[in-house]
């Protein structure tokens, strides 16, 4: 009966996608807390075995009941002295217990997915080949006192290669001249928050026309573009200085420290601190 209780529950919490807190049989408060993370279901903790003050909650669910027969109450006699020493509690503290199970369950799963990422992404940091493929290293125009640099962003096509000055800046060559302005102003306000009528502006095309001649040379629409550039050059500072991360955050331009976070996630799968980490690691190995 209990397992049936249990596997009920669990159910129930993932329908919900919040804790679920029910009678058992014997009028018995148990709960049951989902472990959601990204929203995928790991699992589910099951707790309570305990009493409630009110005499009456109808909002709880009994999902197994004690039918009266000789067989229960002969079972529930045997077991009274525990019954009479479970914990009893208003059902404003279980709730309260709840939240904070729900919050320390989360963080203890998240906290161990993320140390085992951080383990086998530095793992293969120290056994992989970090010279980057010949097919991203661009020679750039002597007239422009450029060198060969072997590093291109992640995910962009062929047809731009990043260049490097003698003064330590990059530059994005572009195999199509008209949009050259828009990657020059791009490169010199890495704070700024990239628009792409302001980018057709200045490369005096209409908006439309850059959307299109922008995504065939990158192989990405603009707003993604920018925002693995983005995380490109947050990949540099957290390489490079000691910068905290919200100072990265504001360095880049992002709207906040969070959105910034999540952003990195998305293209890296491991936030900034975990990436700051695994470089240091390296580093100092």
């Amino acid at each position: 009966m209990g397992e049936y209780c249990d596997a009920r529950a669990g159910l129930e919490a993932v329908r919900q996608n919040k804790p679920y807190i029910y009678l058992c049989h014997f009028n018995i408060i148990d709960i049951a807390i989902p472990i959601i993370i990204d929203n995928q279901y790991l699992g589910a903790i099951m707790a309570g075995q305990l009493k409630l003050s009110e005499p009456d909650v109808p909002t709880l669910e009994q999902i197994v009941s004690r039918p009266p027969n000789v067989e229960s109450n002969r079972k529930f006699k045997a077991l009274e002295a525990e019954y009479e020493a479970l914990p009893v509690l208003s059902y404003d503290e279980v709730t309260k217990c709840v939240d904070l199970l729900l919050q320390l369950s989360t963080y203890i799963v998240e906290e161990a997915i993320q140390k085992h990422t951080t383990i086998d992404l530095y793992k293969k940091v120290l056994t992989s080949n970090t010279q980057p493929p010949a097919s991203v290293e661009a020679i750039a125009e002597p007239d422009r006192a450029v060198r060969k640099i072997q590093y291109i962003q992640q995910g962009l096509s062929g047809a731009l290669f990043v260049s490097r000055l003698k003064n330590g800046t990059q530059k994005f060559l572009s195999s199509n001249t008209v949009l050259q302005p828009a990657f020059d102003y791009i490169f010199t306000h890495k704070h700024e928050n990239f628009r792409l009528k302001e980018m057709a502006k200045l490369c005096h095309i209409s908006p439309s026309y850059f959307s299109r001649i922008f995504t065939k040379e990158t192989g990405e629409n603009f707003s993604v573009f920018i925002a693995r550039l983005k995380i490109e050059w947050a990949k540099q500072l957290l390489e490079s200085t000691d910068s905290p991360i919200n100072q990265v955050s504001d360095d880049l331009g992002f709207c906040d420290t969070g959105y910034f976070i999540k952003t990195f996630k998305k293209f890296e799968n491991l936030t900034p601190a975990v990436y700051r980490n695994i470089i240091s690691g390296r580093y100092a190995k």
